[in-house]
């Protein structure tokens, strides 16, 4: 009598998605890619398959990345990427938004100001305020996108809440 153990599948799976992520091929380098471009969307400090990452995924949506982030949780692992790409803070003691941003609270809260983030092209702090760090510019204030952005940014349109309101104001 025979069983098919799902279980089983699911390890084999997980385990053909990280020796994807090792090989030095081609498809390795396109899912480095992937994961470079989840990190951006992302826009933590810590990276994605760190165990500290991993919650900041949530936020985001389904994605295929979203599968060995819940494979690694499952199997209680991390992978760690050398000179994995993630935006670098500009300034001293600058810090990432979506650290900052509902620090402690359900993850959802993080859901519509990631969009906005998003939207507006920035990543840390330095990139909303003023040089000396005490002001936000008028154009983030107003919903403004930035002038200029050296990344390749994904289209997001103008964050609206549910109820109706507009990303600033959420």
């Amino acid at each position: 009598m025979g069983c098919i153990c799902i279980m089983a599948f699911y390890c084999l799976q997980g385990q053909e998605h990280i020796m994807f992520l090792r090989a030095q091929d081609t498809i390795g380098k396109l899912i480095l890619i992937v994961i470079a471009w989840e990190q951006l969307l992302a826009g933590t400090s810590e990276h994605i398959l760190s165990n500290e990452g991993r919650t900041a995924h949530r936020y985001q949506g389904e994605s295929w990345v979203s599968n060995i982030i819940e494979f690694l949780n499952q199997a209680n692992a991390k992978i760690k990427i050398h000179n994995s790409w993630q935006v670098k803070p500009l300034r001293e003691n600058d810090s990432y938004l979506m650290d900052e941003i509902g620090k402690g609270e359900d993850i959802n809260t993080k859901k519509i100001p990631n969009k906005c983030r998003i939207y507006l092209k920035v990543t840390t702090i330095s990139d909303i305020t003023t040089g000396c760090g005490k002001a936000i510019y008028l154009r983030i204030l107003e919903g403004t996108r930035a002038l200029k952005s050296r990344l390749n940014w994904p289209r997001q349109e103008y964050p609206q809440k549910k109820n109706g309101k507009s990303g600033k104001d959420a």
